[in-house]
């Protein structure tokens, strides 16, 4: 509410100053003038602004916990949650696996530091939580970023992340991850896909 309120007040005034250089008067801004206008207006660009911001859903969330995404999924949630949260938020790659993709982690913090030097300096404990370390059990990637998604969207003075810093990994064994196949596992349930894990 407050945030729609600010936005007819703006353009109220923008509108205000066309009108005072243009010293004229005609159908479509008086229409524009009228509060029902502006306020149709400001939730237009709302909504738009809204579908621009990235969800941050997994797709164990969208298919009732049957499905995993692909480690593709990890890639792009990397890179909107620190889009999402740039203070808060870095996606940083800290190596290449055999098969050469990219091994991601999501640095999180809400003290406002987000590197080492800060960490030293400050004393701020880090906090290291590996995900799919087997591939076959990869709950933990996707229970992982829901923890860091409800984590940022906390309170301040409940945020855990203000006194420490996290450094989440979702998939640490990828190349195993990435070896999607119905029969693989047969002893273990895993929903509607199975995986086969290198280690």
């Amino acid at each position: 509410k407050i945030k729609v309120a600010s936005c007819v007040g703006q353009l109220s005034s923008l509108l205000k100053l066309w009108q005072f250089r243009h010293h004229r008067e005609n159908n479509f801004r008086t229409l524009l003038m009228q509060p029902y206008a502006l306020l149709g207006l400001c939730i237009l660009f709302s909504s738009i602004a809204q579908s621009a911001t990235p969800l941050l859903e997994t797709t164990a969330e969208k298919t009732g916990f049957k499905k995993t995404g692909r480690y593709e999924e990890v890639i792009q949630l990397c890179n909107d949650f620190q889009k999402t949260y740039p203070k808060a938020v870095r996606c940083v790659e800290f190596g290449r696996t055999p098969e050469n993709r990219p091994m991601l982690a999501l640095v999180a913090s809400r003290s406002g530091s987000l590197n080492l030097t800060d960490a030293k300096a400050k004393q701020i404990p880090i906090l290291l939580i590996q995900g799919g370390i087997h591939a076959g059990e990869i709950d933990g990637k996707d229970s992982g970023f829901l923890a860091l998604r409800d984590a940022l969207k906390a309170p301040e003075e409940k945020n855990w992340l203000k006194h420490q810093i996290l450094i989440f990994v979702p998939v640490f064994n990828i190349d195993g991850h990435e070896r999607f196949a119905a029969w693989n596992r047969p002893n273990q349930w895993a929903g509607a896909q199975q995986h086969k894990t290198l280690i």
